[in-house]
């Protein structure tokens, strides 16, 4: 069952059913060494947790070798196979934020940004030509608790304790045979070994048999009407709208605003749910879709569901849902606010260009044009206006729970928490994978879980999903991405950085 073969809903689905088939002895899933993003691995662990709770095999195949992020995988029970001619590399976890402040200087360019919050280093990006000290500080801590978490979950799957992943960690590198004498794996084996290791007895099949499908399809559907909850995804970056050729995904409050509507006022759905992975964007579009969300608050359930990140923006739009659910590694908060623009410095008199203002009256006028830095009157101006979204975004937190904005300020301040740690000074109200949703839902609206179906009303265009690939390319989408956000926002939400870990 490799990753490729199906949507993750598919498979999470096809998992639960092969559970329940007393026809089914196990599952071998093929785990490809590809970077799957941290909330479906958990939601996969979970599932496969569930089929060896049934009393069934699970077993795990590392054809191509991988790290811990594959391992991980593997609940508490399942078995891991290695191919003997693959190695698994265990590799600590990294961060690589770029900074362009002394690139853009040599081009004659200055990135004049202003932020809310000292923990709010996302104009850093621009503006600087390494990382701050608090910027340093930040992302850290946020490895040492994705680390910690990874660390756990192999030494409770793998039956070890924490020092001895470490001490895995610290070899680097396992070939096939050493791998298997240190109990990192089971065995190495090619995939007919494999089989045939199962038994005479036992045949394999495969997820594309039809036989198979129409047996998962018919044999555990639900005899009872099903209550259907709608999804509508707020995913990529936050925007009001389209603007020119766009790259990477984007939340488009054009889009979302209208689904979120038309959600609140269908009576066939008995709840909402707001499918955030954000880093944030655009303040103005980020509260248009809170405030559409909070109005179908009024008359439905709506449960806000955080996935690999849900940040800034991303979590002024959550802030509007009854409960708000993370996955423990989810990276969520980043309550500030920055903002500014790009403006020459030195770049158009080099290439001849002459830029004079003529403006009227308003000390404001002009103050966005590109031609020089802020003046001290308009940088007060920026300022101010800055201030009064950031207390706005402190009010749409603390009225979620009746606590006071100072309060709220206190775990603000541009602060990143992994979701974990959001539980712990109560920015989520759970933790969990889908199949907690599922049990969240079914609570608020009063039926059992098995009776949920979800309807996707916003996905989003799939062609923007389509991302740059490897670190650089992804940590240059970023930046596109915050310069975009630049060019048409004065104000934005928007996580300080993109998170460009290795693949341990």
């Amino acid at each position: 069952m490799g990753r490729g073969e199906m949507d993750m809903e598919s498979l999470i689905s096809m998992l639960d059913r092969a559970g329940r088939d007393p026809a089914l002895r196990g599952v071998l899933v093929t785990v490809p060494a590809i970077s799957m993003p941290r909330a479906d691995a958990a939601e996969l662990r979970q599932a496969l947790g569930r089929v060896v709770g049934a009393g069934k095999q699970v077993t795990l195949v590392l054809r191509e070798g991988g790290g811990l992020r594959e391992i991980r995988l593997a609940p508490p029970g399942a078995r891991l196979v290695l191919h003997p001619s693959a190695v698994l590399r265990l590799e600590g976890l990294a961060a690589m934020p770029l900074s362009l402040g002394e690139l853009l200087g040599r081009i004659g360019v200055r990135a004049d940004l202003e932020a809310v919050g000292e923990y709010k280093t996302a104009p850093e990006m621009f503006t600087r030509a390494g990382l701050s000290e608090r910027n340093r500080e930040q992302i850290t801590a946020l490895l040492e608790d994705l680390d910690a978490s990874r660390v756990a979950d192999v030494a409770e799957c793998r039956g070890v304790d924490l020092h001895t992943v470490r001490a895995w960690m610290a070899t680097g590198v396992f070939t096939a045979g050493e791998a298997v004498e240190a109990g990192v794996v089971d065995q190495a084996s090619f995939d007919d070994e494999i089989e045939s290791a199962l038994g005479q007895d036992v045949r394999v099949v495969r997820p594309d048999d039809t036989a198979v499908r129409m047996r998962a399809r018919w044999r555990f559907v639900s005899p009872r009407r099903p209550v259907v909850v709608g999804i509508v995804g707020v995913r990529g970056q936050i925007l009001s709208r389209a603007a020119g050729v766009m790259g990477g995904r984007a939340a488009l409050a054009s889009r979302i605003v209208p689904a979120i509507e038309r959600a609140g006022r269908d009576p066939r759905l008995k709840a909402l749910v707001l499918d955030i992975d954000s880093r944030g964007g655009s303040s103005i579009a980020s509260d248009a879709i809170y405030r559409q969300a909070r109005a179908a608050a009024a008359r439905k359930p709506v449960v806000a569901y955080l996935g690999n990140v849900a940040a800034s923006g991303g979590y002024y739009v959550a802030a509007a849902a009854h409960e708000i659910m993370a996955g423990a590694d989810t990276i969520t908060g980043s309550i500030g606010v920055f903002g500014g623009k790009i403006t020459s410095d030195g770049g158009l008199e080099r290439l001849g260009i002459n830029a004079e203002r003529v403006t009227l009256g308003d000390p404001g006028a002009g103050i966005m044009l590109p031609d020089r830095p802020f003046d001290d009157e308009e940088r007060g101006l920026v300022r101010r206006e800055m201030q009064a979204v950031y207390e706005t975004f402190l009010d749409v937190v603390a009225s979620r729970k009746g606590r006071t904005v100072d309060e709220v300020d206190r775990v603000g301040r541009g602060r990143v928490y992994t979701g974990r740690r959001a539980l712990e000074v109560d920015l989520v109200d759970s933790l969990g994978t889908r199949a907690d949703l599922v049990k969240a839902l079914a609570k608020r609206i009063g039926c059992p879980p098995g009776r949920i179906r979800f309807r996707h009303l916003e996905r989003g265009n799939p062609l923007e999903a389509i991302a740059a690939s490897g670190p650089l390319g992804a940590a240059a989408s970023s930046v596109r991405d915050t310069a975009r956000l630049l060019a048409a926002e004065r104000i934005a939400l928007e996580l300080p950085f993109h998170m460009i870990m290795g693949s341990g």
